[in-house]
């Protein structure tokens, strides 16, 4: 008897931890993201342009993610929502607060984000990653040579659902002044695959 409720103690002092070791990562997630991408804020990029200046919210649904692990949802037939972005880039800079606010008034929890790297090679420029074996699958899977600066996807069990550039059609230079058209085709984007990510929720 007092070897189960021992037992018993000890479970209620465990799963809890394990718990908030959970909330942990994703807090952590979300705040390196709101940093890495306010650190710019009034600096200038190689071009000596100033950065835009954006706030994000501490409380986003960012997980940082790797190809890896995206080509292992894919495998387990998984519901999610993946975000290719810079922090560097002007036109993700552009887009990102806009799919954070949306993401909150849509209930969305979870957007695995990866920061897209770029490389300078004997061809040119080219993704960092375009020779990992994760990377090549994912672009397969999303029919794709190469993945777009600011692109968020829907994966419906391992299936992709649906994708969309998030930047405005109107928006022809990534230092341009946001207009009030252009912020609406920007949720109106990231409203529509989150509700194709919502409609397929178990």
């Amino acid at each position: 008897m007092k070897k189960s409720l021992l037992l018993i103690l000890l479970l209620c002092l465990v799963i809890p931890l394990v718990g908030c070791g959970k909330e942990e990562d994703l807090r952590t997630d979300a705040v390196k993201f709101k940093e890495e991408y306010e650190s710019l804020n009034k600096t200038q990029d190689e071009d000596g342009s100033l950065y835009r200046t954006i706030t994000i919210d501490e409380e986003n649904p960012i997980v940082y993610t790797t190809y890896e692990k995206l080509s292992s949802l894919i495998d387990e037939k998984k519901n999610f929502l993946v975000y290719f972005g810079s922090k560097k880039s002007k036109y993700s800079r552009s887009v990102v607060p806009y799919l954070i606010k949306q993401a909150k008034n849509q209930g969305i929890d979870v957007i695995y984000y990866v920061e897209l790297a770029k490389e300078e090679t004997e061809e040119g420029v080219k993704a960092a990653d375009v020779d990992d074996m994760y990377y090549q699958q994912m672009m397969k899977k999303m029919n794709e040579k190469d993945v777009t600066d600011s692109t968020l996807a829907v994966f419906v069990n391992g299936n992709l659902a649906g994708k969309s550039s998030i930047v405005s059609t109107k928006q022809t230079d990534g230092n341009m002044e946001l207009t009030k058209d252009m912020k609406d085709e920007m949720t109106a984007k990231c409203k529509q695959i989150y509700i194709t990510y919502n409609s397929n929720r178990g």
